[in-house]
């Protein structure tokens, strides 16, 4: 899987962290205002937007506000194999 974010594009064997790890690391309380779009797709590739997405602090502070996520098909299933997120500077 390939990581792109803060100016630093990273190939990893899994994905970088599990909500319970971003709750913590980030202080991710909730989400909300998002919009899933399908933007390309093939029989074995898509390409996924989140428009709008705000996961947010408890005090509803910005972490971040918009995810790609690239997914391929393969013999298991749909796996995301790139992820590009917009993080807050503030964050």
């Amino acid at each position: 899987m390939t990581h792109i974010g803060n100016g630093e594009i990273s190939v990893l064997d899994k994905f970088p962290l599990s909500p319970t790890e971003m709750k913590k690391a980030k202080g991710w309380h909730h989400s909300d205002s998002f919009e899933i779009d399908v933007v390309a797709m093939t029989e074995t590739k898509a390409h996924l937007l989140c428009r709008n997405l705000h996961r947010l602090r408890v005090d509803s502070s910005l972490i971040e506000q918009s995810t790609f996520y690239a997914f391929k098909k393969t013999a298991d299933g749909w796996k995301m194999f790139a992820i590009s997120d917009v993080v807050n500077p503030a964050g």
